[in-house]
């Protein structure tokens, strides 16, 4: 989040992922880091229990998001 952060505040655009456990403390860090508006992408699911066709799946389910975020259209 630091990095990120940081990195939003020089106008180079970043996506945070992380499950919905994380979801509040990244919102809390973002709020104390100043930047209380910063997008968090949620992924609904912890990837540790699937096997790795399963986490590839879910990962390629959210590029269009990700990039979404990442791309600004004028």
């Amino acid at each position: 989040m630091h990095d990120a952060i940081a990195l939003e505040k020089q106008g180079i655009p970043t996506v945070t992922v992380c499950t919905a456990d994380f979801l509040a403390g990244g919102r809390m860090q973002a709020e104390s880091l100043g930047m209380p508006q910063y997008s968090i992408l949620c992924v609904p699911q912890a990837y540790i229990t699937h096997s790795p066709q399963e986490v590839r799946a879910l990962a390629e389910s959210c590029v269009e998001e990700v990039l979404k975020r990442l791309l600004v259209v004028d």
